[in-house]
């Protein structure tokens, strides 16, 4: 019986001792291999670099697949306010495939002389001593403190929601980049600023049937004033600038 034992037990230590050697073989061919890096970005090029994602989630030639974990992946979205998701593929036995998907600034706010980026959803994106890009300045909203990479604070819940709705359907006719100045100090009588085109748009209601049509219009009227806060009626009046 001890005979019996005995054998069981070295069998058991040398399949330990294999299994050893075997990982120790085996491990290394488990560090990284990225075959697949792709951006889905917004502008002429990428807002991060491939090194700044890499040192985010701890890439290195080093690094074995199983340490790249989900928690690390959000620890990088969340460093990098810029990041809207990160799709991490991996394949055996070391191989991943990273798309990273950026997210797309629509406006500035103004802030402590210089301005903040947002994207439709009001999430700062960066703070920049000048405009980086053609995007439209929304006045008429006062911010004391924020935070990169979280949707801006301190603002009514009338006031925020107009100014996402807006941006969203602005975007959604391909305006952005149109538009100079969006003011909504007063909700009721909102103007959009085309160069020296003065658009009163009224209050949010319909909004995105007044943006269609400024869409199909705003070319043949250069300067003036044009209210579209009557779009209901099928009008819309231009007069000169006072």
């Amino acid at each position: 019986m001890n005979k019996k034992r005995k054998i069981v037990d070295r069998l058991g230590l040398g399949f330990i001792v294999a299994l050893s050697l075997l990982l120790i073989a085996v491990l290394p061919v488990w560090n990284i291999e990225i075959e697949n890096y792709e951006v889905i970005y917004f502008g002429e090029s990428a807002y991060y670099s491939r090194a700044d994602i890499e040192l985010q989630m701890g890439l290195t030639a080093n690094t074995h697949i199983l340490s790249v974990t989900q928690d690390k992946i959000e620890q990088c979205k969340n460093a990098l306010p810029f990041i809207e998701d990160i799709e991490v593929v991996k394949s055996f036995p070391n191989k991943l495939s990273i798309i990273i998907t950026e997210r797309t600034p629509v406006a500035y706010l103004p802030f402590s002389g210089g301005y903040l980026l947002i994207n439709k959803d009001g999430i700062v994106l960066a703070e920049q001593k000048y405009k980086a890009y053609e995007l439209p300045i929304i006045e008429g909203i006062s911010i004391s403190q924020f935070m990169l990479g979280q949707k801006i604070s301190g603002l009514d819940a009338e006031r925020l929601l107009t100014m996402e709705t807006m941006l969203k359907e602005i975007e959604k006719y391909d305006m952005i980049k149109n538009i100079d100045i969006i003011n909504i100090s007063n909700l009721q009588e909102i103007h959009l600023y085309i160069q020296k085109l003065d658009v009163i748009m009224g209050n949010i209601t319909d909004f995105s049937r007044k943006i269609m049509w400024l869409s199909n219009i705003y070319e043949n009227y250069t300067v003036g004033i044009l209210d579209l806060s009557s779009v209901n009626s099928g009008s819309a009046v231009l007069r000169p600038l006072e």
